[in-house]
């Protein structure tokens, strides 16, 4: 599935206008209809009232209040009445038998479904004062509020809030996300997303595009003649003195996920308590490093590994063997963002798993920079490291040597807890074992997101830890696995 910029959904609707000789209201009356299915599967025969803008977006919201009120619900219709009746809009005129009031007599009640129509991808300028204290009325409040295609007062390009934005339950976005809908702080105002197509042709909504939603693909299949030995070698170089759960946490996960033999060097102290938790995992010493590592090994380094100069050299002398795959995560990337250059002589696929902290440590930028456009910062890590890049966030965003990013929706908060990236470093490296290194980032992030899902509506979003997220790796596995 790919992610628009408002221009690209423009010249779509202009193809679908120009190639199927239709008017742009058959489009709106399609957008309509999808939004009024939603409310008849889930908000049935409940009063409705709608919140219609000048623009397109209130035309959708106006032929979706004739649509309502044909069906025997109960509509009230909120708008500019004389900015609206000098544009003469067809859905405004068509639907003036309805009950249409001035947006200020708006007064929202508590459990009622609240229709946003206001602006969609076409806003790019501040709101004037009316609609913002209009907004700030329907965010005041308990109720059901469903956006049409983006909620109003977000920019659809930049994700930015001009000014105030609606906060909905759910939003029915046409064709695709946005650009805007998966950057902060855009991402976290939109509810639940459905994507309608309209029931159009897919080939009008092909491009060539190098943003995708990571969407689930395939397993490599494993033979039923497969052994520990061909599952895959896999390493973890982590943990340092207060940092024991870190490494427990990636070596184990690695096993759940695929690995065959997981190794897990790390200090004695370590080691010896380690083992106790997790005897399936075999134990060396950092010491024995250099005769540990193969090229036929997958390696983590630096979960709970520390910044003390033992760590850095130790980081130092990882580099410079030569395993099949290096993933850095953690303080490797605290080490590593004191001089990036270190990556060039490496000449094997390099991972690099940052949160915003790190990243930012690592382009020597601020947080609120990569947090503005990730898509791009992603982008310029990985061409500055030739790397992959696996930015973890609310969408955790991959990206490619090849500029290709893959953006990921399966997500929970309930993944917001420390030691939850050391199980997904741990995932990486377990699924690897099995798959190209694309494929295996793709599969690894959204496993771990699914994760957070079931825990969610397991337990809920609060009392998970990194234990219980390890601990349900097989579930997620399996389910993902029994997609296709």
């Amino acid at each position: 599935m790919n992610i628009f910029t408002p221009e690209e959904i423009r010249l779509i609707e202009n193809k679908i206008v120009e190639d199927l000789n239709i008017n742009t209201d058959l489009l709106m009356e399609h957008a309509a209809y999808s939004v009024f299915n939603f409310i008849e599967k889930n908000f049935c025969k409940k009063k409705i009232s709608i919140l219609c803008g000048p623009g397109n977006n209130g035309e959708d919201g106006f032929a979706l209040g004739r649509i309502l009120n044909a069906n025997n619900y109960e509509v009230e219709i909120y708008t500019d009445l004389e900015l609206v009746s000098k544009k003469s809009n067809n859905n405004f005129l068509r639907a003036k038998h309805l009950k249409i009031l001035n947006l200020e007599n708006f007064y929202p009640l508590e459990n009622s479904v609240i229709i946003d129509a206001l602006f969609g991808i076409g806003l790019s300028r501040r709101l004037d004062n009316k609609y913002v204290e209009i907004i700030k009325l329907v965010n005041s409040i308990n109720a059901n509020i469903i956006s049409i295609d983006i909620p109003s007062g977000l920019n659809p390009l930049t994700g930015e809030i001009l000014t105030e934005a609606i906060k909905a339950n759910y939003t029915i976005t046409f064709f695709g996300y946005k650009l805007g809908m998966i950057k902060f702080p855009a991402s976290s105002y939109l509810g639940e997303v459905i994507v309608s197509t309209l029931t159009v042709n897919s080939k009008f909504l092909e491009k060539n595009s190098s943003i995708f939603i990571n969407t689930p693909i395939a397993m490599a299949t494993k033979s039923r003649l497969m052994h520990k030995t061909t599952y895959g070698r896999t390493i973890s170089i982590a943990g340092s003195n207060n940092y024991y759960g870190a490494p427990f946490f990636t070596a184990k996960s690695a096993l759940l996920s695929g690995s065959g033999y997981s190794i897990l060097i790390t200090s004695n102290d370590i080691k010896q308590t380690c083992a106790v938790l997790a005897p399936e995992v075999i134990y060396k010493e950092f010491e024995e490093i250099e005769k540990t590592i193969s090229e036929r090994d997958i390696i983590a380094i630096g979960p709970g590994l520390g910044l003390s100069q033992e760590s850095k050299e130790l980081f130092q002398k990882t580099l410079n063997l030569q395993p099949k795959l290096f993933i850095i995560d953690a303080d490797g990337l605290n080490i590593l963002s004191e001089d990036i250059t270190m990556l060039s002589k490496i000449n094997k696929p390099v991972i690099l798993t940052p949160h915003v902290g790190e990243m930012a440590r690592l382009l020597n930028t601020t947080v609120k920079d990569i947090e503005v456009d990730p898509i791009k910062n992603s982008k310029i890590l990985s061409s500055k490291t030739n790397s992959y890049v696996i930015l973890k966030g609310v969408h955790t965003i991959i990206s490619t040597p090849k500029q290709e990013i893959y953006v990921n929706l399966e997500s929970s908060n309930t993944l917001a807890t420390a030691g939850s990236g050391d199980v997904l470093t741990g995932i990486l490296v377990g699924v690897l074992t099995n798959e190209e290194v694309i494929n295996g980032c793709r599969i690894a992030v959204h496993v771990h997101g699914t994760i957070g899902k079931i825990l969610e509506d397991r337990v809920g979003s609060r009392g998970n830890t990194a234990l219980d997220i390890m601990n349900t790796i097989p579930k997620a596995l399996n389910a993902y696995n029994l997609l296709f």
